[in-house]
């Protein structure tokens, strides 16, 4: 942080660049949002100074404020931001997903012990306001994939595939599977353990999946993963959680039936996952009730499997106290986590509660 006597020495020279904006609300927006990494006056003066505020032309202030912010960005950045092109003007892209198509493009490269994702979001913090949106698509895909031995980014974007490639699990450096609402997709590749690389398996709708590959707890790198079915055998069941602790954004549990005790319940180690910022636990299978509860009132189903140990299988399921949002669905017990501390959180649900 700057103190009293360094903005002091600022002031006249960040006066004089805002002048040079001509008043207008965006030119001087998008050169602030550049001039808050700038720490030295040399480099303030160097922006008051420029020679392209007095290029008339074309130029109106934004345009050349705009000019002046990409010119004085960093080279990886540029980098970054010339990609965002590609994309159709006036749609939107969510943050994560530009972050892994930075790094399916090897845009955003480690530094130091940093991962590739936190890399990805510094540099997206950096640039700014990018509202782009992703217009990568693939409906089916054919045996041969596993021939793009390159491939980071690969996105499913309509519902009717109802299963992937086993050769999907040949592609050693892919980074992001994009399932998202694939309505009709019924099994996941068996070996998925072995895309050791990957960091996003977005899962989330895929409402005919009844289970999940076996494994799926050696895949320690992923970041997000929306959706895991709980099953009964070795491989499948709560425990392949454990080792996932960089989990972030939502995180829905279901099928929690095939949940056998505290100690099972445990295993998963949801305490320190303290990333997430919301949980659903169910104890009913997988259905598009998980994706629309909220929304479009869908009907929740009846438990298949209950527990006779309920309560205490439920504080084995106990989050983070950083946890924004938890969702508690299907639960059939008569107390639930009396321990639970959650300071910050802001939507709590709990559907189905029979008593």
């Amino acid at each position: 942080m700057r103190n009293r006597e360094e903005y002091a020495n600022l002031e006249a020279t960040g006066k004089a660049i805002v002048d040079n904006c001509g008043g207008v609300p965006s030119a001087i927006k998008s050169i602030g949002s550049l001039m808050r990494l700038k720490k030295n006056e040399s480099e303030w003066l160097s922006m008051e100074r420029s020679e392209i505020w007095d290029l008339q032309e074309e130029g109106s202030k934004i345009l050349l404020a705009l000019r002046l912010s990409y010119t004085n960005l960093k080279s990886h950045l540029k980098q970054c931001f010339s990609f965002c092109c590609i994309f159709p003007k006036d749609h939107a892209m969510l943050k994560d997903h530009l972050i892994a198509v930075w790094m399916a493009n090897g845009f955003s490269s480690c530094k130091g012990k940093m991962h590739l994702h936190d890399m990805g979001n510094e540099i997206f913090n950096e640039l700014g306001y990018i509202t782009l949106n992703n217009s990568c698509e693939v409906e089916a895909l054919p045996q041969s994939i596993y021939s793009l031995k390159h491939l980071r980014y690969l996105e499913f974007s309509r519902p009717s595939i109802k299963r992937l490639p086993e050769s999907i699990t040949s592609l050693p450096k892919l980074q992001t599977l994009n399932l998202c609402y694939c309505k009709q997709l019924r099994i996941l590749p068996k070996h998925m353990k072995y895309v050791e690389s990957l960091v996003y398996l977005r899962n989330e709708g895929c409402i005919s999946l009844p289970s999940m590959p076996a494994g799926m707890g050696q895949l320690t790198y992923l970041r997000r993963l929306d959706l895991f079915i709980v099953g009964k055998d070795e491989g499948h069941q709560i425990a392949e959680l454990e080792r996932l602790n960089y989990l972030g954004g939502g995180l829905i549990i279901s099928d929690l039936g095939n949940v056998k005790d505290l100690t099972d319940a445990k295993s998963a180690d949801l305490m320190r996952k303290t990333i997430l910022q919301s949980v659903t636990l169910s104890w009913h299978g997988n259905a598009d009730y998980l994706s629309g509860i909220l929304l479009t009132g869908a009907e929740v189903p009846k438990n298949s499997v209950i527990n006779e140990n309920t309560e205490e299988i439920l504080d084995g399921l106990q989050p983070h106290s950083n946890l924004k949002q938890l969702k508690i669905i299907g639960y059939e017990g008569s107390s639930w986590m009396t321990d639970l501390e959650l300071p910050i959180l802001v939507v709590a649900i709990v559907h189905n509660f029979h008593h």
